[in-house]
Order: C-alpha cells, then sequence, then structure tokens
C-alpha cells in the first residue's frame, strides 16, 4: 500500500521539527516497507532551510520551499495533487510539531483497504482521560459511540484521508 506523507515546515531545519525527527525514530529507522512511502517536506518559511533529501537513502523524500507562505491548506492541497500522481491509496497530513508514536507508525504503515465510505481515519486524543478529538462539529463535546457512527470532526491531529 502506498501512502504519501507530507509535512509542513515554517522557519525550521527538518532535523529540527519534533514531527521529522520522530518519523527518523520510528518510521526510517524500520528500513522495510520504504519504498512504499513518499515524505514531503514542504517548508513555509521565508528562507530556505539547508536540507539535503539524499542524505536519507533508501526514502523518497522531496523538499519544496514555497517563501510565499500561503498557509497550511496550500501545502496539503499540493500534497494531495502528488499522491494523487503518484498512486498513493493514502494522504497523512503532518505538522512540524507533532510527535509521533511507533505504535502510531506501525498502524499507518500496516493498514488495510477500507470502504469507499471512509472519509477520513484521526488518533483518538485524550487530555486528563478525557477525549478532546474527534468531536462534533457543532460542538466541543467529546464524541460518544453514537457520534462515531454520524459523522465528526477532529482536531488538526494527524489525520490520514485517502488519495483519490
Amino acid at each position: 500500500m502506498k501512502i504519501t506523507m507530507v509535512v509542513v515546515l515554517y522557519k525550521q531545519k527538518p532535523e529540527e521539527s519534533k514531527t521529522f525527527l520522530t518519523l527518523k525514530q520510528t518510521l526510517f529507522a524500520k528500513n522495510e516497507g520504504l519504498k512504499d512511502i513518499e515524505l514531503i517536506l514542504y517548508d513555509n518559511s521565508p528562507e530556505k532551510q539547508a536540507f539535503s533529501p539524499l542524505d536519507y537513502e533508501g526514502l523518497h523524500i522531496t523538499y519544496i520551499h514555497d517563501s510565499r507562505n500561503l498557509g497550511i491548506a496550500t501545502a496539503y492541497n499540493h500534497a494531495w495533487t502528488k499522491a494523487k500522481a503518484n498512486g498513493s491509496q493514502w494522504l497523512l497530513l503532518l505538522d512540524h510539531d507533532t510527535e509521533l508514536t511507533d505504535t502510531y507508525i506501525n498502524q499507518v504503515v500496516t493498514l488495510r483497504e477500507f470502504a469507499k465510505e471512509v472519509a477520513a481515519i484521526v488518533p483518538k486524543i485524550n487530555s486528563e482521560n478525557q477525549m478532546i478529538s474527534p468531536v462534533y462539529s457543532h460542538s466541543l463535546r467529546p464524541l460518544t459511540e453514537e457520534g462515531q457512527r454520524q459523522g465528526y470532526r477532529s482536531s488538526r491531529s494527524w489525520p490520514l484521508i485517502p488519495a483519490p
């Protein structure tokens, strides 16, 4: 299964990004299945960061510098287009300060096919034993089991969406 991942950066070298560092610790260290993963580093910084994708053998990494800083949606839309073009089944949306766990990465890379009705897979985020994401789109209440069947809204927390 092919996955495109995008990390949006701002005024930070990829190697200083919490997301990139945890990807190195979890995903890059596996050395298996990496051929099916495309990582896009989309940098909205005013100045281009020093980064060489060639330093990461066996990984398909693309670094894009866009000093216009048109926001995270522009970066995500670019990644959507790339995922569509490269035949990815999934697109993982990340920002620069997401700490990814080994468990989460394992679940992402071992995903199986889902019904066409699946619009996104998002993690459950808890704070002080209270689920804070995903939540109903018309409120900030925790999502109940009934809400999971009806449709919901997630915080901007690592959504994994089916690519076209």
